[in-house]
């Protein structure tokens, strides 16, 4: 089970994934780069420092890559990164994993159940 804190980090990381998705397909560019600035903190709906934290491990991730940026770490010029292959498709390989976990749990209960079901039958059968 994941912590409270862990939990945040993985809403945080998503809100930015979601923000960087939404202005790509605004923006339509073909070469996946989305620029960031002080304008969109408001949309994003998270302080600077959330944001270019969340930037960095993305990137250390291989979410994205930082093409360029303030060099302060902040947003007094706009920051250009640009969109990896695991961002473009996170919320799609995260529906997609939630199926397999799903099949897996389902693969695994119903053997075990019918497997129960028939040592219980077959305890009866002795006993009776």
């Amino acid at each position: 089970m994941k912590s409270k804190q862990e939990k945040i980090e993985i809403e945080q990381k998503e809100k930015l994934i979601s923000f960087l998705l939404d202005e790509l397909k605004i923006k339509q560019n073909k070469e996946s780069t989305v620029c960031i600035d002080k304008s969109d903190v408001s949309k994003i709906g998270m302080s600077i420092k959330e944001i270019i934290t969340n930037i960095y491990i993305l990137n250390a991730d291989y979410y994205l890559t930082i093409k360029d940026k303030s060099p302060s770490d902040d947003f007094s010029r706009y920051w250009t990164v640009q969109l990896l292959s695991p961002c473009l498709h996170y919320f799609s390989n995260k529906k997609e994993s939630k199926v397999i976990k799903r099949n897996h749990w389902i693969q695994f209960w119903i053997p075990v159940s019918i497997s129960i079901c028939a040592l219980a039958a077959s305890i009866v059968a002795l006993i009776l």
